[in-house]
């Protein structure tokens, strides 16, 4: 993986050095994500709630009050202030694991371990739409509108980590032309997003410059590599793919991908 991508990647997230993190199988056969951080062990699930709970008998307390939400037929639901207190901190866990699976899957990546990398940007991906889906009931449903973690302004960031991790699946599956679709598309939306906040200056958000960032790196390599295979003549001729160029106007409508559509929700 290019070097730039990874100290990206890593300084995205807080994290200036390899992780002392990978993935571990129990004695039952589960596949668990394991870090060490000072003197503690973190252990933490890679399928349903990090910390393997099934409220109610179900994946997530997310997915107990959408079941919820659906059997009313649009009404709204009574959702007490415990299931809200464990929602929040629903929030927290998976924002946690989100952290630590790109953050291990970039140093895995770094290391030439695709697989484990594209299963741990794939988990990454799916969530960060976790977590946004849960801003999303608590916008519908609470009477604040948000949650003690789970607030409105951390959608720009959530949305642009899942797009960041979408296109890191991609480079890890060679294909940077996808990759860089990827990353445009999702400065489009975060773009589209911001600016529905009533944000006026796009370009320095952090958010859009981190997925600029990470947009050129890909650029970089998907140079070098026309340069080594000897597709470009030398001195390497320009290429016709620039980086992105804001839009002057910003459309009202903001999509966001759904990963239960593309295979990344259990991953």
């Amino acid at each position: 993986m290019n070097s730039n991508l990874t100290s990206i990647v890593l300084g995205r997230v807080g994290k200036s050095g390899r992780q002392a993190s990978r993935i571990i199988r129990t004695v039952d056969g589960r596949h668990v994500l394991q870090s060490y951080e000072s003197m503690a062990v973190i252990q933490l699930e890679l399928t349903g709630r990090p910390d393997g709970i099934r409220p109610g008998g179900c994946e997530s307390t997310l997915e107990s009050l959408r079941t919820r939400q659906h059997e009313s037929q649009g009404n709204p639901i009574n959702i007490n202030p415990q299931e809200w207190m464990e929602l929040d901190r629903e929030y927290a866990l998976y924002q946690q694991r989100r952290k630590l699976a790109i953050t291990t899957a970039a140093d895995a990546h770094h290391h030439g371990d695709t697989v484990t990398a594209t299963r741990l940007y794939r988990r990454a991906a799916a969530d960060a739409w976790h977590c946004l889906e849960i801003i999303d009931i608590a916008f519908e449903e609470h009477p604040a509108g948000e949650l003690s973690a789970a607030k409105q302004d951390a959608r720009p960031n959530l949305l642009s980590q899942q797009y960041m991790a979408n296109a890191l699946v991609s480079v890890a599956g060679d294909n940077l032309e996808m990759a860089i679709s990827c990353l445009r598309t999702g400065i489009e939306q975060v773009c589209r997003l911001l600016a529905a906040k009533g944000e006026q200056n796009l370009a320095n958000n952090v958010c859009v410059r981190d997925l600029q960032m990470i947009e050129q790196a890909v650029l970089d390599e998907k140079r070098n590599r026309a340069s080594l295979e000897g597709q470009l003549p030398q001195p390497v001729a320009p290429v016709t793919m620039e980086p992105t160029v804001l839009p002057d106007t910003i459309p009202s409508r903001l999509v966001q991908p759904d990963p239960r559509n593309i295979g990344y929700r259990n991953s």
